[in-house]
């Protein structure tokens, strides 16, 4: 699934979740059959901080947790359901926040750029090749990035060609050919990128969260 806000773009593997606070307008998408299931907190009632978006994983506990508070709404006892919803409100407040999110600069001259990265259509195109396609000289276009989303141009493009990567092994696609597609000239080149962004390998990632290991 993929989430879009004005300022952010998430990608959302499978067994995780977003937290979206109140009055954020936002775009969902999604990529192949899924199934989804949405909990509403009340505005003062809030697990986790009502200003943030983020990724979170979702625990089995708290799938389970999630499943069973919207099958017995309707059938379930006020204290069944109170009990919960305590639980349910527990376990989002302590959920993991994953770095799967990019910031999305608002200045029209980078939208070509933004086009690629949320399209998945990055795939072995360079970073130079892609500032050419913005009418506006490869200075300004860092400096545009680096205002606007905290991050220097070289940062972001690697976070946008991690969360492409992440949406092609969900795929089934083999680490290989999702290093090959990213730029990398080996797996083992792409893994390491992988590890020191988000603490483990590919493969164990994805087995964790629920996903398919490598084919």
């Amino acid at each position: 699934m993929f989430v879009r806000t004005r300022d952010e773009f998430f990608v959302v593997p499978s067994r995780m979740a977003v937290w979206m606070p109140p009055g954020v307008e936002h775009w969902i998408g999604m990529q192949g059959a899924t199934s989804m299931r949405t909990v509403y907190f009340a505005r003062e009632r809030s697990p986790r901080p009502p200003s943030q978006c983020n990724v979170v994983a979702v625990s089995p506990l708290l799938r389970e947790l999630i499943l069973a508070f919207i099958d017995r709404q309707s059938a379930a006892v006020f204290g069944e359901l109170q009990l919960l919803a305590d639980l349910l409100w527990r376990e989002i407040a302590g959920a993991t926040a994953e770095p799967l999110l990019l910031p999305v600069p608002s200045d029209k001259r980078v939208r070509p750029i933004l086009r690629m990265a949320m399209a998945g259509s990055l795939g072995s195109k360079t970073l130079l090749k892609a500032v050419e396609s913005v009418p506006a000289s490869a200075r300004t276009v860092e400096r545009i990035f680096e205002r606007e989303t905290g991050l220097t141009l070289g940062r972001w493009w690697r976070q946008a060609k991690l969360l492409n990567s992440i949406s092609e092994l969900v795929q089934g696609k083999s680490i290989t050919e999702v290093a090959l597609n990213a730029g990398y000239s080996t797996a083992s080149a792409y893994t390491y990128m992988f590890r020191r962004t988000l603490g483990t390998a590919p493969t164990r990632y994805l087995l964790l969260r629920g996903e398919a290991a490598e084919r």
